[in-house]
């Protein structure tokens, strides 16, 4: 798997505002990661409040670009690897994370709007495993949460 990343300033129609200040702007960092023809995206919106900007997370995606191994479908051993890899930067993360569930849904050639328990379902189907055991990483509020699922027909 090859991954690159570009960063992208994206003008707000309407500037964010919250307590801490208002933004006109967002800076924003595009990935892709290639396996073979196929082509996955994911974004990060870093935020300087956290310590990221586009700088940091475009030398996290450097730093993962030799660690990400050789099969998408590993997304959890992946993330898990860039979580001991490197420790916070939770939205080069993320950029990771969507890059490589998009990834997979267009080797399974599953639509964007199926959910990530759909596409669980499908690389089981795919796999023509008659159970199939996946752990999925929810985050929520810097915290994750491993879930495991047992599938079975």
């Amino acid at each position: 798997m090859q991954i690159d990343a570009k960063p992208i300033d994206l003008r707000l129609t309407t500037p964010f505002r919250i307590s801490r200040g208002v933004q006109d702007t967002s800076s924003n960092v595009v990935v892709q990661i290639q396996y073979n023809e196929h082509v996955g995206y994911g974004e990060a919106a870093p935020d300087e409040y956290y310590g990221e900007n586009q700088e940091t997370v475009l030398s996290c995606i450097t730093t993962f670009a030799d660690n990400l191994g050789d099969d998408p479908f590993l997304i959890e051993d992946i993330m898990s690897n860039l979580d001991h890899l490197i420790r916070f930067h939770p939205a080069a993360k993320a950029a990771v994370d969507m890059a490589l569930y998009d990834l997979v849904g267009k080797i399974l050639h599953v639509p964007r709007c199926i959910s990530s328990w759909d596409l669980t379902q499908s690389i089981r189907r795919k796999l023509h495993l008659p159970w199939a055991l996946i752990r999925l990483r929810i985050w929520r509020k810097k915290r994750s949460l491993l879930v495991t699922i047992l599938f079975s027909r």
